[in-house]
């Protein structure tokens, strides 16, 4: 049917030249913009995910960059901490020299003086940004090194931790708030404690236990002892300190022992109980069944205190006798020769009358011992001992011949004489002291501490150390400014967590060595002992030779504990990076337009569309045949008719 108002034909040639130019814009827009999902319209669920992963290489990105800061940050430490090592190199160098006969060392030490200036110039500039590693008191930094997103699209920040470190010559706080839980120190050797004692009084009173089956208590860690009146009438105060006593030594318990004194009549009673066990053992005592008198003096605890020599020193004597007439003064004269070496002292005036062979033997230990260090003989002691002067080889070498000159000493009658039992002094026996320092956790502050011949050389622990840190800490403070016979090694332990590390003692002389522990002390700096190198004396250039070596093992741990972060960051800057590129690549697959296919689209829509203006075209012209049938004719005023169209 034609209508010259419906054209069928031009509607449909239109709507499908709308959709074709539509799909050209489209297609365009993909080419211009270079995507196919830009707005939410085109895929909302596709520009959704797109918009999340875009987000994620932006925040990758400044993780990129804050690599790029801790990489830097932790390189100059690095660096700096490899050039202290080789500065200590050079410094050990230096002592090794100083330990030669001919050098000058006044020399030698200024040149080691000069080099620690340096050092520390260097620990005070490693620097980047403001923060250092080398001095921020141990301190952790942590590096932005992930952003992690879970399953429920939830994100997680994660760190890489780097250790600073404690390049200073602090020699710390020891602790005073109570023994280590966790982490503590302690002698190898049960034989080596020190005794421990104290002494219970047992009031008196004339019927202490007054009937049968009043009892005593006791508790010595978890063992209760009780000693129970069984005689069946009055007992008095010594009666009981007897009781008391033999059920403590009954009880068996390792290291500990008692021993009853009797007051008799009106005195009192004690009983002295000593302890030399390696554990903390507390006491206490019940007196509730106690009807009269009473029981004093007991200690809430033993503590367990480590001490042992390291080595185990020989004594002979020189006796002084004649039955002269003594009447010696202060500046009288004697002279002391053990092996090839001699020394002469003047009897000083202690005691005041030195009258005997007694006060003689007395005035020489005391005037020998009162001179200084470097004017004794190293390693012999002596002590008197009536009218005897004890000599004591504390070194591992015997000595031929000891003698003690006397000729000195003014005698108004008669003669002295000074002999020995023997003419030889054996060697002493060495034997080394190991301290364990316990696995597990070591927390900041807590401090240990090893006395030599009651001198204290103590580590208090920074932050992140561990047992083997400790170890290593308290080898470098006895090599910094301990005896120069006193030689440490440390035993490190493979698992800090679990097992011991181990600080081995030994000394060519008798030393005795205890240990204990603390917490809540500041920290000991990495470096000191560095401004204890003094090569100026014999002692002091033997010491810093320990000393020195102590000094290079820290740093250099430090210095692979910085490579090892150093490494790590660089790993994950390179993965970043290479998580950035994927999700780019990613993004790209999602949102970004397939040129090659776009652009053929194009040409076939350009061409869809001139096909479509050319329909158009052909389907308005329709209705002009509808207006041929009205035209109007000539003949009988009506319309012609048409001709007919040509065949």
């Amino acid at each position: 049917m034609s209508s010259i108002l419906t054209n069928t034909s031009a509607m449909t040639a239109l709507q499908t030249l709308r959709g074709i130019n539509a799909d050209l814009g489209k297609t365009q827009d993909m080419i211009s913009t270079g995507k196919r999902v830009a707005t939410a319209k085109d895929n909302a669920a596709i520009f959704a995910i797109s918009k999340i992963m875009e987000s994620d290489v932006a925040g990758f990105t400044a993780i990129s960059e804050s690599l790029s800061l801790g990489s830097s940050t932790i390189a100059v430490a690095s660096n700096a901490s490899n050039q202290v090592g080789d500065l200590l190199t050079e410094i050990k160098g230096k002592i090794v020299a100083a330990n030669e006969g001919n050098v000058d060392r006044s020399t030698i030490q200024n040149e080691i003086d000069q080099l620690s200036d340096q050092i520390r110039g260097i620990v005070g500039g490693a620097q980047f940004n403001g923060l250092n590693l080398l001095s921020n008191g141990g301190e952790n930094v942590d590096v932005l090194a992930s952003l992690d997103r879970s399953a429920d699209g939830g994100t997680t920040a994660a760190f890489i931790t780097v250790n600073g470190r404690d390049f200073t010559e602090n020699a710390g706080t020891y602790g005073s708030v109570g023994p280590i839980s966790t982490t503590t120190i302690s002698s190898s050797d049960p034989d080596a404690v020190t005794s421990q004692s104290t002494t219970l009084t047992l009031t008196n009173q004339a019927a202490f236990l007054t009937a049968t089956e009043d009892t005593l208590t006791f508790t010595f860690g978890d063992t209760e002892i009780s000693y129970v009146n069984e005689s069946g009438g009055n007992q008095t105060d010594d009666d009981a300190a007897a009781g008391i006593a033999a059920a403590i030594n009954s009880a068996s318990i390792e290291g500990l022992s008692a021993v009853a004194t009797g007051g008799g009549g009106s005195a009192d009673s004690t009983v002295e109980i000593t302890y030399t066990g390696t554990n903390l053992l507390s006491f206490g005592t019940n007196e509730a069944d106690l009807t009269n008198g009473a029981v004093t003096g007991e200690p809430t605890s033993f503590a367990a205190t480590s001490a042992r020599t390291t080595a185990d020193a020989v004594t002979e004597s020189i006796t002084i006798a004649g039955g002269a007439t003594i009447a010696a003064n202060a500046t009288d004269e004697v002279t002391l020769t053990v092996g090839s070496e001699s020394v002469t002292f003047e009897l000083g005036s202690t005691p005041a009358t030195i009258n005997s062979e007694a006060t003689l033997a007395e005035a020489v230990a005391t005037a020998y011992n009162a001179l200084a260090a470097e004017d004794q003989i190293e390693g012999v002691t002596i002590v008197n001992n009536g009218d005897t002067v004890e000599f004591t080889n504390n070194t591992t070498s015997a000595i031929d011949t000891f003698a003690l000159d006397l000729s000195g000493v003014n005698v108004t009658a008669g003669t002295i004489t000074a002999t020995g039992s023997n003419t030889e002094l054996g060697a002493a026996t060495a034997a080394g002291a190991e301290y364990v320092i316990a696995g597990g956790t070591v927390n900041e502050g807590d401090s240990f501490r090893v006395s030599i011949d009651g001198t204290d050389y103590e580590y208090i622990a920074g932050i992140n150390e561990t047992v083997n840190d400790v170890a290593y800490g308290l080898q470098s403070v006895i090599s910094a400014s301990g005896p120069s016979d006193v030689q440490v090694t440390v035993n490190e332990s493979t698992n800090s967590a679990t097992e011991s590390a181990a600080l081995v003692i030994n000394s060519s002389l008798g030393r005795t060595v205890t240990g204990a522990d603390n917490t809540g002390g500041e920290g000991t700096g990495d470096l000191f002992g560095l401004s204890q190198i003094d090569v100026t004396t014999d002692e002091g250039a033997r010491a810093a030779l320990s000393n020195i070596e102590s000094l290079i093992g820290t740093v250099n741990r430090a210095q692979a504990d910085f490579g090892a972060s150093e490494r790590r960051v660089e790993l994950q800057s390179d993965f970043m990076s290479s998580l950035i590129d994927s999700f780019k690549a990613g993004i790209g697959a999602l949102v970004d337009t397939d040129m090659e296919a776009a652009s053929a689209r194009l040409q076939a829509l350009q061409v869809l569309q001139q096909l479509g203006v050319l329909s158009l075209s052909s389907a308005n012209p329709a209705p002009q045949p509808t207006f041929s049938l009205f035209r109007y004719g000539h003949s009988g005023g009506r319309i012609a008719a048409p001709a007919p169209p040509p065949l």
